[in-house]
């Protein structure tokens, strides 16, 4: 984020009596000096990275009215202040991103596409996970809050050190953060995706608890769910909304849960619980009417999440940590 601050603006000239009325044009000539302080912010850092203040200047001669003159000469001095900003080398420095990395595949991609087409759990493609028995337990700690330069959104973890979220929050994105529920955050990599089902994979380091329960076949229409996330941002993590399933939808790209448990920006990619604290879904999408929210949200269920992602639960006792496979 870069922010400039006009710390003084000093503007001389003279002005023919004819142009005090601004409707009226004259041969006017102005000039302007103009001090700038010039920041460059990390949003994901939370830090300042350069500061430096520039002066520009500019002069004016032309037949029109004070308005305009005045507008010209201001703009231009500020422009001139920018360009001395821009060749600064430490400003071009602090620009970049540091966290930016070359394409991974030869496609050009970021990192691998997950191929919805996967099939079989035992193909050699598949990451297995632990499958976590079935739970009434309360596990909002392994709901975060995942943050990107561009914005915020949610996620939750399937398996140690192994989130799942939505393309979306993603996107455009290799390393991004992860906030736990009372503000720790830790460094984050995204490792696979799949734009047209909207799922993503994200890796942490092992944390000191398991994925969260994931219960493949949702629950009747008329069911009570409920949903953790971040709406708004992180400044409401670990917030729980209530609704029930209301239907379940089939649209071009795939099958949905429709509910009409409260969502909103920030929400994305986080999880939908059974009324026993299973997954069952993650939220992607609140239908709009004439720019407002309305109660028909939809919700990926987590067994097609998991297949488009070629991921496999597989029940063990021991809840071994997950084995990626060679690919992956």
């Amino acid at each position: 984020m870069v922010g400039a601050a006009i710390l003084s603006l000093k503007e001389e000239g003279c002005f023919d009596k004819q142009t005090e009325n601004q409707f009226s044009t004259a041969e006017t000539q102005l000039e302007a000096r103009m001090l700038v302080e010039w920041q460059v912010f990390d949003p994901l850092e939370k830090k300042l990275l350069f500061r430096v203040t520039t002066e520009g200047s500019a002069k004016v001669k032309m037949r029109t009215t004070q308005r305009d003159i005045v507008l010209k000469v201001t703009r231009d001095a500020f422009g001139n202040a920018a360009k001395i900003a821009l060749s600064d080398p430490n400003f071009v420095e602090a620009v970049k991103d540091t966290r930016a990395r070359p394409p991974s595949t030869k496609n050009g991609e970021l990192f691998p596409e997950a191929n919805s087409s996967a099939a079989a759990p035992a193909s050699a493609n598949t990451a297995l996970i632990a499958q976590i028995p079935l739970s009434t337990k309360d596990f909002r700690q392994q709901v975060v809050t995942i943050l990107t330069p561009g914005g915020t959104g949610s996620g939750f973890y399937i398996a140690d050190g192994l989130l799942l979220t939505n393309h979306h929050v993603i996107a455009g994105y290799t390393d991004v953060k992860v906030r736990f529920f009372g503000g720790r955050e830790i460094a984050a990599q995204v490792i696979t995706s799949n734009a047209k089902r909207d799922v993503a994979l994200v890796k942490t380091e092992v944390q000191a608890f398991h994925g969260l329960p994931l219960r493949a076949e949702p629950p009747p229409e008329t069911s009570p769910v409920y949903v953790i996330g971040s709406p708004l941002g992180e400044k409401q993590e670990g917030s729980i909304s209530s609704g029930i399933v209301s239907g379940f939808r089939n649209e071009a790209d795939g099958p949905y849960i429709q509910s009409d448990v409260g969502v909103t920006h920030g929400n994305s990619g986080g999880p939908m619980f059974d009324d026993k604290g299973n997954v069952i879904a993650l939220t992607v999408l609140g239908k709009l009417s004439d720019g407002q929210a309305t109660q028909v949200n939809f919700f990926i269920p987590i067994a097609d999440a998991l297949k488009v992602l070629a991921i496999a639960p597989v029940l063990n006792a021991g809840y071994p940590p997950v084995v990626m496979s060679a690919n992956k």
